[in-house]
């Protein structure tokens, strides 16, 4: 054991660090009779006794802090979650997305299937489709589509910036701006989306 890690035993019972006082003062007071074998005896178990029930309990160590106010397991389950019903699947298969190019002001619109995406010419920046919700609805954490028509259409997507995941998110057709990538070159925009029947 080294010096530096040694504790004194007085350091894990505190309490204990005034007992030898006490001891020699009832010694001085009877220091000729057999007073002093007992009453240490006594003594002893006393504050053994009081030490036990005097020190309060430790805290639990867990690994979620009690600020944090909810478990790990809580956390995980809130997360959002894009279902998209069996229906809408199978009815549903591209989107069209404009591309304006901010330093000129001119646009292209990319027709790309749902799950695929696209790279943009002498750029690094990709986008891809992840899903397509036509009647975009949010419950608690999940995010679905209330039927299968397109009355608040929203695409999934993720912007890549070479292999950089730079966005993830939705383009609303009803909404343009809410919640739009920003970037100082391109702007994205969803403009169409694709039935299996056209």
């Amino acid at each position: 054991m080294s010096v530096s890690s040694w504790r004194h035993p007085f350091d894990f019972f505190p309490r204990f660090r005034y007992f030898p006082l006490i001891m020699a003062f009832f010694h001085r007071i009877w220091p000729k009779s057999r007073t002093p074998r007992k009453v240490s005896g006594l003594l002893i178990c006393c504050w053994l006794a009081l030490a036990g029930c005097s020190e309060s309990p430790r805290e639990p160590v867990t690994g979620v802090k009690a600020s944090d106010g909810v478990s790990a397991g809580e956390k995980s389950a809130r997360q959002p979650e894009v279902r998209v019903p069996d229906e809408i699947k199978g009815r549903w298969k591209a989107v069209r997305i404009a591309v304006r190019h901010k330093t000129d002001g001119s646009q292209e619109v990319y027709t790309v299937d749902i799950g695929s995406g696209f790279r943009l010419a002498d750029s690094g920046i990709s986008l891809k489709v992840t899903a397509f919700l036509p009647d975009f609805v949010m419950d608690g954490p999940v995010m679905t589509s209330a039927s299968d028509r397109a009355d608040n259409p929203a695409a999934r997507i993720e912007i890549y910036d070479g292999e950089r995941l730079v966005y993830s998110g939705w383009l609303f057709s009803l909404y343009p701006e809410a919640h739009a990538f920003q970037h100082p070159g391109y702007g994205f925009t969803l403009v169409d989306f694709i039935s299996v029947r056209q």
